[in-house]
């Protein structure tokens, strides 16, 4: 027959009826309705720290968004800019700023602020993206493709500034050399083309790319 009266049972009891001290009724007094209680609030217990954590997520959020507003930028902008800014703090270091120190909120706003303007003008802007594995994307000059970029790459044209520094006649040159399957290339517009993008002129370079069909003049 099984022994049930031990004293290690009866710590076990002791114990559990500690975690029910403050129930009510027979909740803190019989054992099986003790264990019940017990087991329901562990679940409910675990839930709850889960729903904690959502709650003063989204009351930070809420109160960031707020202050965030009343200086002209919204919370989603303002997070995005953080980033851009490599500003690193959360959530809840944001709202206590937002609450207690609004002046430094508000100097890590208009940091943000000038980063997303500064962003308006720059390749993001008009979805390009200047740099591919490491260095400059030479692919964004039109009439230039992989292949293309792979050869100028390995005769040392690895930037926007050096495509930009060299002559059509030479860029003809090492096309010609490199075989009859790049006599199609027209590199009439590659410099120009690089030097914009190199200068960061973003809108002019867009403008110039969408008037060219394999970097000639449609």
């Amino acid at each position: 027959m099984r022994a049930t009266n031990g004293a290690s049972r009866h710590k076990m009891i002791k114990r559990i009826k500690k975690r029910a001290s403050g129930y009510f009724s027979g909740r803190s007094k019989m054992y099986r309705v003790i264990c019940e209680a017990v087991r329901r609030a562990e679940v409910q217990g675990f839930a709850g720290r889960k729903l904690k954590k959502r709650q003063f997520r989204q009351l930070w959020i809420k109160r960031v968004s707020i202050e965030c507003r009343k200086l002209g930028v919204s919370y989603s902008r303002l997070i995005a800019g953080l980033e851009k800014v490599d500003i690193r703090l959360d959530r809840k270091q944001l709202s206590e700023l937002a609450i207690h120190q609004p002046a430094a909120f508000a100097e890590i706003v208009e940091k943000v602020k000038a980063a997303l303007a500064t962003q308006a003008q720059g390749a993001d802007a008009f979805g390009l993206n200047p740099s591919k594995g490491g260095r400059d994307n030479l692919e964004l000059v039109e009439g230039i493709g992989p292949k293309i970029s792979e050869l100028l790459f390995a005769a040392g044209i690895s930037s926007f500034a050096k495509l930009a520094a060299t002559s059509v006649d030479a860029i003809q040159e090492i096309l010609t050399k490199a075989g009859s399957k790049f006599a199609m290339a027209k590199p009439g517009t590659w410099p120009q083309q690089a030097n914009l993008a190199a200068t960061g002129q973003w809108a002019a370079f867009k403008q110039l790319k969408d008037e060219l069909v394999g970097g000639v003049a449609k």
